[in-house]
């Protein structure tokens, strides 16, 4: 089941890199108007 937990890490990282790239984009967004 170790596999199962390094997927699960690796699924979270990944989520958290998208709502890192989104916020900037809101942030990139707010700046230019």
């Amino acid at each position: 089941m170790e596999w199962l937990r390094i997927l699960q890490f690796y699924c979270d990282a990944l989520n958290l890199e998208r709502e890192k790239a989104e916020f900037q984009a809101k942030i990139a967004g707010a700046k230019i108007r």
